[in-house]
């Protein structure tokens, strides 16, 4: 219900494992941004199946731009915050003009 009462235009979600872009949907050129940013690369699977993932659900089965990003497992959280909060404000601010 909530799906359809607010519109999603895009979604960040940031897990822990290794470094990765995941892409589902359209997200460029968020995507791009966080690459540059992070040299992290960028992957439109994660090697396997996801049926029933975010990404899965939102990005491919809606069109909903989903970015799973993936942070180097173990970092503490001033490490995440110095390495990732830059490169996040960057992302967001390329689809200022996409999203308007």
């Amino acid at each position: 219900k909530l799906w359809n009462e607010r519109p999603i235009q895009f979604i960040f979600s940031l897990h822990s494992w290794n470094p990765l872009i995941n892409t589902n949907g359209p997200c460029e050129p968020a995507a791009s941004v966080l690459h540059q940013h992070l040299g992290s690369p960028i992957e439109a699977t994660m090697g396997y199946p996801t049926p029933g993932s975010l990404g899965t659900f939102c990005g491919i089965e809606n069109g909903v731009g989903t970015i799973t990003l993936e942070i180097q497992r173990g970092l503490k959280m001033n490490e995440v915050i110095t390495q990732y909060k830059p490169a996040l404000l960057a992302a967001l601010k390329s689809l200022e003009l996409r999203l308007n």
